[in-house]
């Protein structure tokens, strides 16, 4: 979303309020810590505060992602692709914002797009990360309709994760070979 935009969105919802420039608050840190609803809310302002200054502060790609990982758990699929889209991250969030664009691209029903955010997150992340994301990978390859390059991925993700759901996708793949 460009920043213009942003800025008519913080505008319309009241978040563009003449704060003062922040990283993330202790505030917004403890909301999200103790899972309270209004996360969401006082992310989406802070991130609308960081955007609405001159130059967007240092914690946009933080803020951004934490954003647009609270939209998904909320549902507001779209819009948490749209945030993610417009913070790039660098070093150690980069990998975080690819799972996160994955899951938003999944969930838009874009297995493609989604397949190739989670292979970011799988050559980039950490390894618990690099894990969950080889799983995501290989069931937006199943999705894609490429279950003979999501067939390896579901074996792996089978051995150590023997969920049904999980069991369901490799027996797809299994007969779609």
């Amino acid at each position: 979303m460009a920043r213009a935009t942003w800025w008519r969105w913080a505008m319309v919802t009241g978040l563009g309020a003449a704060a003062p420039a922040m990283a993330q608050s202790e505030a917004l840190r403890e909301e999200v810590r103790l899972q309270h609803d209004g996360a969401l809310h006082l992310a989406q302002r802070e991130l609308a505060t960081c955007l609405a200054a001159r130059k967007p502060c240092e914690a946009h790609a933080r803020l951004g992602l934490l954003t647009g990982t609270l939209l998904l758990s909320h549902g507001e699929v779209a819009l948490a692709r749209e945030v993610l889209e417009a913070s790039p991250s660098k070093g150690l969030l980069a990998p975080h914002r690819a799972y996160a664009l994955g899951q938003a691209s999944f969930y838009l029903r874009e297995p493609g797009k989604a397949a190739t955010w989670f292979a970011v997150a799988a050559k980039d992340g950490s390894a618990p990360l690099a894990a969950r994301a080889k799983t995501r990978l290989g069931e937006a390859l199943l999705a894609a309709d490429k279950a003979k390059e999501a067939l390896p991925l579901l074996e792996a993700a089978v051995k150590s994760d023997q969920s049904p759901a999980l069991m369901i996708q490799l027996a797809r793949a299994l007969a779609a070979e």
